[in-house]
C-alpha cells in the first residue's frame, strides 16, 4: 500500500504515575528546531495514507536531550484526534526506537464522538529508556478523517493550575461553564455565559479581571484565582407615555410647561401655569381632565392622550357695588333674597319675597325704590344703597265670595252693573238693569237664579257663583193694510173674491173672476190699477207688490165690473 506521511501529534515519555495533577504541557521551542514542534498540531495531507511523526527526542541533531524523557518514565502515550468515523482508527501503529528498534504500539481507547473521535496508543514496559525516532501507522480505507494528530501527556514542564469560583444573583444563572468551582490551567481561556429567568435581565459581571463587563457573554484568561458573580435585575417595563398638547387663545399665553406637544410618563403630574398679557384676564381651561377648571395654575395627571388650551378674556372693570338691608316686621319674614345686608353689583336685579306667618298676611314694603309696593313677590334693581323692610299684619279672615259672570244678546245690554265678571261678598244682592237697543224689545234673563225672567230690572242674591244674559230680539213693526171694495153692474157678478169690501196687506195680490148672467157678457172692469181690462179673470194690478204705490186707508180703491 502507497504510504504517505500524515501529521501525528504524539505525546510521549510520560509516567501516568508519576504525572502530576497539574499535567505537563509542551516546552516552547522556537523555529530554529522544527524537528521538535512537529506535535504542536499539523495537518495530515489528504493524499497520504500513513500517519507518521518523525525525528521526536534526544538523539535529534539540536534536540533537548531531556525533551521527551520523564524522571521516571513508565509509558509512552500516543494522540491520534478528529477521527471520523472514530471506530476507523487503525488498531495499532508502529514506533522505531534508536536503541530497540521497531516496536508495535497498540490502540488502548477510543474517545469523543463517534462521528469525529479520538484515538489513544499506549505502549507499556518496554523501550521507556530509549529515544524515539519515528512512529507512524498505516491508514485504513474507512478512515475519513484527516487533520492535526496532537501529542498527549508531553515531556514533563509543571503546569500552573488556577480556581475559578462562579455565582450568581437572584434572576438567573451561569450556564457555560455552570455554577460552582473549576480548576483550569494557567492560561486556558474559559468562556462564561449568563442567562436570564424570564422577568430579568443581566446586568454585569463582578470580580476577577471581567469586573464591570456588561455583557453576559464573556471570556476570562486563567492568570489566577478568580471569583466571579453574574448580577441579574428584575426586567423593567417601560411606563406607557401619552402626549400632552398644550396651546392658548389670543390674550396670553401657558407658560409652564409651554404650549406644543409634550410626551409624559402614564401617571406623570404635570403643572401648568397659563399667564394673561397685559388688559386680559385668564377665563378657564378647555380640554382634557382640567376642562372648565378657572384657576390658571393647576395640574394634570397623565392618563392618555390630552389636548387643553388655555383661554383668555379682556379684562374686566369690576363693578360698582351696594348694599342691600332686608329686614321684616313680626308676623313673617323675608324668605328671598333672606335677611341682612347684602352686596349686588350695579343694576343686579334682585328677588325680595316676603312669606306671612299663620295668622298674619302681607301689607306692603317700607323703604325705597320699592315703599308702599303691596305684592309680596317684587323685584329691585340695584343703582344704590337700600334698606327695604316687609310689614305685616294680623290676618283678618275675609267673606265667601262668588262671582257673578254677565252678558248680554245682540240688540241691547246690561246697564247695571254692567257686563263682564264681577266679585262679590256671600249674600250681597245685586241690581241688573237690561236695556234694549233701538228696534229691539228685552225678551227675558237666562241663568240661574233668575232664569225665565223677564222684568229687564231685577235684583240677585249673591248665594254661589252665577252667569246670567239678557237676550234681546228685534221689534216687529205691523204691515200697512188696504181695502178693495168689488161690486158688478147688472148682468153678472163677481165670483172671486166675492163682492164687498176686503183688507189686504200691503202687496197682496188679489185674483178676480166676473161671471156673466145668461144673456149677458162681461165687458170690462173699471176703476182702480185694472180699469179698462177686458178680461173677466185678472188680478188686481192696483195692490201689486211690483208697483210699491202706498194707498191711504181713507182713500180706498173702488173696483166696478161691468156688463151688458
Amino acid at each position: 500500500m502507497k504510504r504517505f506521511l500524515l501529521t501525528i501529534l504524539v505525546l510521549v515519555l510520560v509516567s501516568v504515575l508519576t504525572v502530576s495533577p497539574g499535567g505537563c504541557r509542551d516546552a516552547d521551542h522556537g523555529d530554529d528546531n522544527p524537528a521538535l514542534i512537529v506535535y504542536e498540531g499539523l495537518v495530515i495531507p489528504a493524499s497520504q495514507d500513513v500517519i507518521s511523526v518523525q525525528n521526536i527526542g534526544d538523539g535529534v541533531t539540536g534536540g533537548d536531550p531531556d525533551f521527551c524523557k520523564p524522571e521516571q518514565p513508565d509509558e509512552w502515550h500516543f494522540v491520534l484526534s478528529q477521527v471520523v468515523p472514530r471506530d476507523a482508527a487503525p488498531t495499532a501503529m508502529t514506533a522505531l526506537f534508536v536503541n530497540a528498534g521497531t516496536v508495535t504500539v497498540p490502540r488502548t481507547d477510543l474517545s469523543g464522538p463517534e462521528h469525529r473521535g479520538t484515538a489513544h496508543y499506549t505502549l507499556k514496559g518496554q523501550h521507556l529508556d530509549d529515544t524515539l525516532v519515528d512512529g507512524y501507522a498505516v491508514r485504513p480505507a474507512t478512515l475519513q478523517s484527516h487533520g492535526p494528530f496532537v501529542l498527549s501527556n508531553a515531556p514533563c514542564i509543571q503546569i500552573p493550575q488556577y480556581l475559578l469560583a462562579i455565582s450568581s444573583s437572584a434572576g438567573g444563572s451561569v450556564t457555560a461553564p455552570g455554577e460552582g468551582s473549576f480548576t483550569y490551567d494557567e492560561g486556558t481561556v474559559v468562556a462564561l455565559e449568563a442567562t436570564a429567568e424570564e422577568g430579568y435581565r443581566f446586568v454585569k459581571w463582578v470580580g476577577g479581571p471581567i469586573d464591570g463587563v456588561t455583557s453576559p457573554a464573556t471570556s476570562i484568561t486563567m492568570q489566577g484565582d478568580y471569583s466571579v458573580t453574574a448580577n441579574f435585575a428584575e426586567e423593567e417595563v417601560p411606563p406607557a407615555q401619552y402626549t400632552l398638547s398644550i396651546s392658548s387663545t389670543s390674550g396670553g399665553s401657558v407658560t409652564a410647561p409651554g404650549e406644543g406637544s409634550f410626551t409624559y410618563d402614564e401617571g406623570a403630574v404635570v403643572a401648568l401655569e397659563a399667564t394673561a398679557d397685559e388688559g386680559y384676564e385668564f377665563v378657564k381651561w378647555v380640554g382634557g381632565p382640567v376642562d372648565g377648571v378657572t384657576s390658571p395654575s393647576t395640574t394634570i395627571t397623565m392618563q392618555g392622550d390630552y389636548s387643553v388650551t388655555a383661554t383668555f378674556g379682556e379684562e374686566e372693570i369690576p363693578p360698582v357695588q351696594y348694599s342691600l338691608t332686608v329686614s321684616s316686621t313680626a308676623g313673617g319674614s323675608v324668605t328671598a333674597p333672606g335677611e341682612g345686608s347684602f352686596t349686588y353689583d350695579e343694576g343686579t336685579v334682585v328677588a325680595l319675597e316676603a312669606t306671612a306667618e299663620e295668622g298674619y298676611r302681607f301689607v306692603k314694603w317700607a323703604g325705597e325704590p320699592i315703599d308702599g309696593a303691596t305684592n309680596p313677590q317684587i323685584s329691585i334693581t340695584m343703582q344704590g344703597d337700600y334698606s327695604v323692610t316687609a310689614t305685616f299684619a294680623e290676618e283678618v279672615i275675609p267673606p265667601v265670595q262668588y262671582t257673578l259672570s254677565i252678558s248680554s244678546s245682540s240688540g241691547g245690554s246690561v246697564t247695571t252693573p254692567g257686563e263682564g265678571t264681577f266679585t262679590y261678598d256671600e249674600g250681597k244682592v245685586v241690581n241688573l238693569v237690561a236695556e234694549p237697543s233701538e228696534g229691539y224689545r228685552f225678551v227675558k234673563w237666562a241663568g240661574e237664579p233668575i232664569d225665565g225672567a223677564t222684568n229687564p230690572q231685577i235684583s240677585i242674591t249673591m248665594q254661589g257663583d252665577y252667569s246670567v244674559t239678557a237676550t234681546f230680539v228685534e221689534e216687529e213693526i205691523p204691515p200697512v193694510q188696504y181695502s178693495l171694495t168689488v161690486s158688478s153692474s147688472a148682468g153678472g157678478s163677481v165670483t172671486t173674491p166675492g163682492e164687498g169690501s176686503f183688507t189686504y196687506d200691503e202687496g197682496t195680490v188679489v185674483a178676480l173672476e166676473a161671471t156673466a148672467e145668461e144673456g149677458y157678457r162681461f165687458v170690462k172692469w173699471v176703476g182702480g190699477p185694472i180699469d179698462g181690462v177686458t178680461s173677466p179673470a185678472t188680478p188686481a194690478r192696483g195692490v201689486s207688490p211690483m208697483m210699491r204705490a202706498r194707498w191711504l186707508p181713507s182713500r180706498p180703491q173702488q173696483m166696478r165690473a161691468t156688463s151688458s
